[in-house]
């Protein structure tokens, strides 16, 4: 029995006693049924709909069986992490099965590689996830496991995959769908159940064979594929049942021994040497986890977003801010200060005139440290940029460049009130007391800026301002004066990523082909240590102080920690796969977190008090990161290139 095209329901079909579920749109197609999104207007709230259709002159005498015994094994449950039944029924030629909603995407569309030209997008590779989100995933499907094996007589629910696993949108919780095989086991009648039931590369070598028994065990061998891909990202669905997946350290070389030896013995041929029970794997899988976890410790951010804010076009910088705001520029030429608590506007600000219809393309933004004055760069109507500075706190704006002052305009403010303007085309760097809105200096460059940042004072020397330039120099000025107190070209090529100070030294690279990294002195600008890297830098590193150490992103070879004083190498950790935006330190604690860039990249945050361990992810929305992550006292704030900002609490 197929599903055929005459069998689907559309839109705004009303089924149920007095039409009491309204279709709203179908959700899966599959080859015996199919789930539809429906609304419940009698408890007023969404379901979904799984209906088998019901040919005429065909025996489905076997499939309607199976379907009703879903329908009454899923009435017997009541678990956080099995989709619950409210209702099923026969009408229109179909049965009908009642489950509940659950938003969210399943975990093979949620970590799936986006495929390439000519390729089946229903069977590709999943991109490996962190070592800590797999045990994760494997503790909470466990305990599901330990659930339905401990109801009498147990449920073997025989197909377990990515696909049948929701990832719950609102809370990150799995649950399992697709009960349709699941049987309860009866011990005696094994050879009665051979069948081979499951999906190919899942499945159990023992579904295949004539009179084995399917237990437990099988379970956890499906658990044990799951995890596997979703550690190593090998596809499993090609290959023959009987052959065993490889070892995960032979596809991710820096995969944890641990977990590996867990996937070994959860996906063992022979289920004598498997894990006997889900209790047993699922204590395997906990003392896995850090100690602080372990020992009840909260994790270091909460598991759900605090708020999330569509702004409706591209968030063009990182959004900056602490206490007081968080402030961000899209490319829709709006620029906002938000609470960082709730994520609500505090105040909206656009250029007036001829420059609300233009866009904030590579705007810069700058906020002074007692968030009293914003800056942001914006075009002007003659092809160059021209800078505005607000009050930071209602949005009014202070001062504004009535001419364009370069191709490129980047600002930064002092502690003492001094607007500062880096310059492209023509190249120099302009101060401006933000009282008088008057030019006080200029001092012309012979290369174009590209970055500038704040060096805050310390007790042997004032307050100064970095920039670097295309040329590859790091120059250090009074930002009164204007005047150059050091410069030293680090390369030959154009600096791109923001220095970072702390304490008495600037770390920078990010030149384009240039793969060092750099500290150097930030009283004199003499180069302490230069350190080549295994790729490109493309954002800011983060310096854990406390540890000695910087950790570096990299555009493609993952994420590196250097010993601050030396440059010597501590650590190179190759288990992130897309190019990292940037990188910025939890305040209080040992924990960097850094961004992805690219379709479904994620934020992390990575303790690195020892070995570097990833102790909390997320994955943003499809577009990945645009920027670095903020860091703020109470929350980790990341922009997608979408133009959607998630803030999530540290705790």
């Amino acid at each position: 029995m197929k599903v055929r095209d005459g069998d689907l329901l559309q839109p705004a079909a009303r089924i149920g006693d007095n039409g009491r579920y309204v279709i709203a749109s179908t959700i899966a197609i599959g080859g015996m049924a199919c789930v539809y999104h429906a609304r419940d207007t009698r408890l007023g709230n969404e379901c979904a709909i799984k209906a088998l259709p019901l040919h005429e002159g065909t025996d489905y005498t076997e499939s309607l069986a199976a379907f009703y015994e879903e329908a009454r094994l899923l009435a017997r449950l009541n678990h956080p992490g099995i989709v619950g039944v409210r209702d099923y029924f026969e009408e229109v030629n179909n049965a009908f099965l009642v489950m509940d909603f659950v938003p969210g995407a399943n975990l093979y569309d949620l970590h799936r590689r986006a495929p390439d030209d000519n390729e089946d997008p229903s069977d590709l590779p999943m991109v490996p996830v962190s070592d800590a989100q797999v045990v994760s995933y494997g503790l909470m499907l466990s305990e599901t496991l330990m659930a339905l094996h401990r109801h009498d007589p147990p449920i073997i629910y025989r197909d377990l995959k990515p696909h049948n696993i929701m990832n719950r949108a609102t809370d990150g919780r799995l649950i399992l769908l697709d009960f349709g095989i699941a049987r309860c086991f009866e011990y005696g009648l094994a050879e009665s159940d051979h069948e081979p039931l499951g999906t190919p590369g899942y499945a159990a070598p023992e579904q295949y064979i004539n009179g084995a028994v399917i237990d437990v065990r099988t379970d956890i061998y499906a658990l044990g594929a799951v995890l596997h891909e979703l550690a190593t990202g090998y596809n499993p669905r090609g290959r023959d049942h009987y052959e065993p997946l490889p070892r995960p350290q032979d596809i991710k070389q820096y995969i944890s021994p641990s977990l590996a030896r867990i996937l070994e013995a959860c996906t063992d041929p022979d289920p004598a040497h498997r894990y006997q029970s889900a209790l047993e794997l699922c204590e395997e899988l906990d003392r896995w986890r850090p100690a602080t976890a372990r020992s009840g410790g909260r994790p270091p951010v909460s598991s759900l977003p605090a708020w999330h804010l569509n702004v409706g076009a591209t968030v063009t910088s990182p959004p900056l801010g602490s206490g007081a705001a968080i402030y961000y520029a899209d490319n829709g030429g709006m620029v906002a200060g938000i609470n960082p608590g709730t994520g609500d506007p505090l105040w909206f600000y656009r250029e007036p005139g001829d420059y609300t219809s233009r866009t904030l393309v590579r705007t810069s933004l700058a906020v002074m440290e007692t968030e009293r004055f914003f800056a942001y760069s914006f075009p002007m109507a003659d092809g160059k940029q021209g800078v505005s500075v607000l009050d930071a706190r209602t949005g009014a704006a202070m001062w504004r460049s009535h001419e364009g002052l370069g191709k490129q305009a980047a600002p930064m403010l002092t502690s003492n009130g001094h607007l500062l303007i880096a310059t492209v085309e023509p190249n120099q760097l302009i101060g401006i007391p933000i009282s008088s809105g008057i030019d006080e200096w200029k001092r012309a460059r012979d290369a174009s800026p590209l970055t500038i940042v704040l060096a805050p004072a310390r007790a042997n020397r004032p307050e100064l301002v970095l920039t670097t330039d295309r040329a590859g120099f790091v120059r250090a000025y009074h930002p009164e004066s204007g005047r150059t107190i050091w410069r030293n070209q680090i390369s030959r090529n154009a600096i791109v990523a923001p220095p970072v100070v702390s304490g008495d030294i600037v770390f920078l690279g990010g030149a384009r082909g240039d793969t060092s990294f750099a500290g150097l002195n930030m009283n004199t600008g003499e180069l302490l240590w230069r350190t080549p890297l295994a790729a490109e830098v493309v954002g800011p590193a983060a310096v854990v102080a406390e540890r000695d150490l910087v950790v570096v992103p990299t555009r493609n070879a993952g994420l590196i920690g250097l010993d601050a004083k030396t440059g010597e190498c501590r650590w190179h950790d190759v288990r992130f796969m897309k190019p990292l935006m940037g990188a910025a330190k939890l305040r209080g604690t040992p924990s960097v977190a850094v961004t992805e860039y690219g379709e479904n990249g994620r934020v992390f945050v990575v303790n690195v008090a020892g070995e570097p361990t990833v102790t909390w992810e997320a994955t943003l929305p499809p577009s990945g990161a645009i920027a670095a992550p903020l860091a703020t006292a109470e929350f980790l704030i990341a922009a997608a290139a979408d133009g959607t900002v998630t803030a999530w609490a540290l705790t």
